[in-house]
């Protein structure tokens, strides 16, 4: 091989390899700024998706209610159990102190597909009081799907168990939250007179894909306010479909 040549593939092997450096670079700068919540997927328009909110649990910590609402939020939704027998250990001060600050609030559970409806209906009731002016219960429904079969049969029974319970206490139809996976796996084809709340983080909810309209889209799990101070650095990020009127139906079970 002549010197020109050997200088040549040894000056393409370079740039090769500065090429490389250079996109793995770009790679981790993105995937950096993607964990850390400075790059959003979504940014919903403010006109129109006026109604905005937040869902918390424990993970936030102590949160300082006041300055989340300077934060430009209408809603929150409150984790208060899970399962038939956990119980978030910041949902009493949560709801008394996003009350004070004067959210409208409502409470979540998350749901296990181990336990009976009746079983997990009992322990939110347990922990959320009944108040007029709350917003419906919300059952988190995002455990894994089961295959086709008695099981997920099963579970489905258990979901449907669970919501009429606590339609019934409350008085409010509550509304569902679920993921994608979540959906097709229990609730597409049953549930329809239950409002949907979508985690969708990385595009608007695809309706077509639904085969249903949703209520509330949760847009952001990586969401960065001031206002609190736990282990759990972000903050759902959620818009409700519809104006403020919309809204205060909603808010008073008139779905």
């Amino acid at each position: 091989m002549s010197r020109n040549s050997f200088l040549r593939k040894t000056r393409a092997g370079r740039a090769a390899s500065l090429f490389a450096l250079a996109v793995l670079g770009v790679c981790a700068a993105f995937a950096f700024c993607l964990y850390t919540g400075r790059i959003q997927f979504n940014s919903p328009s403010r006109a129109v998706f006026p109604v905005r909110g937040i869902d918390v649990s424990h993970h936030q910590g102590a949160v300082d209610w006041p300055e989340l609402a300077r934060q430009d939020l209408r809603f929150v939704y409150i984790k208060a159990t899970e399962g038939g027998d956990f119980k978030d250990p910041r949902f009493a001060d949560n709801w008394r102190e996003a009350n004070k600050a004067g959210f409208a609030v409502g409470a979540y559970h998350f749901f296990l597909p181990g336990r009976t409806g009746l079983e997990q209906a009992g322990n939110f009731i347990g922990s959320v009081p009944r108040q007029a002016d709350a917003l419906p219960p919300a059952l988190d429904v995002e455990c894994p799907v089961e295959p086709p079969g008695p099981q997920r049969e099963i579970v489905r029974a258990r979901i449907a168990e669970c919501l009429a319970r606590l339609e019934a206490h409350y008085g409010k139809i509550p509304v569902i939250y679920t993921t994608y996976e979540a959906y097709a796996g229990y609730i597409h084809g049953g549930f329809a007179r239950y409002p949907l709340w979508i985690r969708s983080v990385f595009s608007t909810p695809d309706t077509a894909m639904l085969g249903r309209e949703w209520l509330i889209w949760q847009y952001s799990s990586r969401g960065r306010l001031t206002g609190y101070s736990g282990r759990e650095r972000f903050i759902d990020l959620n818009v409700f479909n519809g104006k403020e009127e919309a809204f205060a139906r909603f808010r008073a079970g008139e779905f």
